[in-house]
């Protein structure tokens, strides 16, 4: 099973999970989690138990439980805090060691930014429709080994019921209030991450900005540079011909520095700058250095 199978296996409710298994001493009877995941106005009712079932097959999937028999057990006795550690744990697993199936879930979102950047914006995703999203994007995919090669990886209700929601609460981007679909906007993400890159490349003092990419790129490998988002834009058959940060990085970045997350230098000679992608509402156009801000949660 994957995240994107178990599709009522959502983040809250695996999070809910963990709370559970911490609250028993970090293990507990199969058929006694399913019965306290269950509400209580399901029971006895046909399928009632397919949530539950669902949620501890999202966390088998993430690694974050284990089985002994008939005995669930939490991986790490320690429990993220709250939701946004919960996603972070999350992010990182899904980066650094995800199984062949659950690869997919940062695939498709690297997808989404090579082809928001290829099309210059997000109008290719409000045109379609949410079986044409899916569909545009399961073209792209590679096919994990022991499924037949036709046989679809990502489809409208993977992308609906299980993709999204995980994507929204790792903090990637945010559903239209409108139309049932999903904008790459990791302004949140990126925030989570700046204290990681803080410590490895130091704050108050400018940085390079190839030197500060390079560092995003590991924590973030489905944006600009990291191995994920390459990949993509050799699936989506696209070869940039401009120098420039994406239109999703670019955004990201300038929000981050007007919000005073981070700052963005911009000096007279800017010559050799990194040009982010045209916003002509905004100040800046190209950044000369990064300076990363202390102090940050």
């Amino acid at each position: 099973m994957s995240l994107l199978t178990d599709t009522t296996g959502r983040p809250e409710r695996v999070y809910t999970l963990l709370k559970l298994l911490e609250a028993h001493g970090g293990q507990l009877g199969y058929d006694e989690t399913v019965a306290w995941l269950q509400p209580p106005i399901l029971r006895g009712e046909k399928n009632s138990t397919d949530a539950a079932k669902q949620t501890i097959g999202s966390a088998r999937s993430l690694g974050v439980i284990r089985d002994e028999g008939d005995i669930l057990l939490l991986d790490d006795p320690s429990v993220p805090s709250d939701p946004p550690a919960f996603a972070d744990l999350v992010h990182a697993r899904l980066r650094d060691n995800p199984s062949e199936k659950d690869r997919v879930m940062l695939e498709v979102y690297a997808l989404f930014v090579v082809l928001t950047d290829r099309e210059e914006g997000t109008s290719w995703i409000e045109e379609r429709t949410v079986e044409g999203l899916a569909d545009l994007i399961d073209i792209a995919l590679p096919r994990p080994t022991d499924e037949p090669q036709q046989q679809k990886v990502f489809n409208k209700d993977k992308y609906s019921t299980a993709w999204r929601p995980w994507m929204v609460y790792l903090g990637l981007g945010w559903e239209g209030l409108v139309l049932p679909t999903f904008f790459p906007h990791p302004t949140v993400r990126l925030e989570r991450e700046l204290p990681g890159l803080g410590r490895e490349l130091g704050v108050g003092r400018e940085l390079a900005p190839n030197d500060f990419l390079q560092a995003l790129a590991r924590r973030m490998p489905y944006l600009d540079g990291g191995a994920v988002f390459e990949e993509a834009m050799r699936r989506a058959r696209w070869r940039r011909t401009t120098q420039r940060l994406t239109v999703v990085l670019s955004d990201v970045l300038r929000e981050l520095h007007d919000d005073g997350r981070l700052r963005l230098h911009v000096h007279g000679d800017t010559v050799g700058a990194t040009r982010l992608a045209p916003d002509p509402t905004h100040e800046i156009q190209a950044i000369s250095a990064v300076e990363l801000i202390g102090g940050q949660a």
